[in-house]
């Protein structure tokens, strides 16, 4: 029993440094794609359109999206299904803010006042 005890806690020590190494080098590879790209080590990094995005903003214009994809991400809510009053208020206030869909994170990347001017621009007209 004893032996068997220290056998399982080998292999859940062994997983946890498992599990810290795994972390560490995705952490290393998630902070080196760019460093890759500037050193030339890479041609390209893919990711989602945010991480892109961010990624060319904070290179201070050394590097850009070349290939966007066409489709959006979208994001979005987890409500309880009794809230139909709530949902309805999220869903026109963002529908709003977003001109029906229209103005998203590339716009916003671009101008970060863009969701703030249109909330302001609401609560004066109403």
């Amino acid at each position: 029993m004893t032996e068997n005890y220290r056998n399982a806690s080998i292999r859940v020590l062994k997983l946890r440094r498992l599990a810290l190494v795994v972390g560490l080098l995705l952490l290393t590879v998630a902070c080196s794609e760019v460093e890759a790209l500037a050193e030339g080590s890479t041609d390209a990094v893919a990711k989602g359109e945010i991480g892109n995005r961010d990624d060319a903003h904070e290179s201070g214009g050394a590097f850009v999206v070349t290939a966007p994809d066409s489709e959006p991400e979208c994001g979005g809510f987890s409500l309880a299904s009794e809230d139909a009053e709530l949902r309805s208020c999220l869903d026109d206030k963002i529908d709003y803010l977003t001109d029906c869909r229209r103005i998203g994170y590339a716009e916003w990347r671009e101008d970060s006042s863009v969701f703030m001017r249109r909330a302001e621009d609401r609560r004066l007209s109403e």
